[in-house]
């Protein structure tokens, strides 16, 4: 999980908010309130997808940012969060506290970086690869 967030707020533009993504070299933002509680969603691939039709430097985030988020909890299994994103076909997850204020993110990045560290050395194909 990331918890060194990058955010931005309903009113960011697209513009803004690719900055802010290429800066940050990560491809969601969260979408959060004045109380740091989450709204939405972005991804690059919203983003860049209004970039390639030139409409993105007018268009704010709250225009283009998906609502309704898949969450979880920061006690949530990793291996349960990892379905959530297979079966709802994400690349994040917000980490919402109590409050529903915004933690952390998980990604699917998050989730290749702790295959590697535990497969180690092994080929694919090999008994030890899944």
């Amino acid at each position: 999980m990331t918890t060194a967030l990058v955010t931005v707020h309903a009113d960011t533009s697209v513009a803004d908010a690719l900055d802010a993504m290429r800066m940050a070299d990560i491809r969601h933002l969260p979408v959060v309130d004045k109380r740091g509680h989450l709204i939405g969603i972005v991804s690059d691939r919203d983003l860049v997808h209004l970039r390639g039709k030139g409409k993105h430097a007018a268009q704010r985030v709250d225009e283009v940012m998906s609502r309704d988020v898949v969450s979880v909890a920061p006690g949530t299994l990793a291996r349960e969060a990892a379905a959530l994103l297979v079966d709802h076909k994400i690349g994040a997850l917000p980490v919402l506290d109590d409050e529903l204020a915004l933690v952390g993110v998980v990604t699917e990045t998050d989730f290749l970086r702790l295959m590697v560290e535990t497969l180690g050395g092994a080929g694919i194909g090999e008994e030890s690869y899944g």
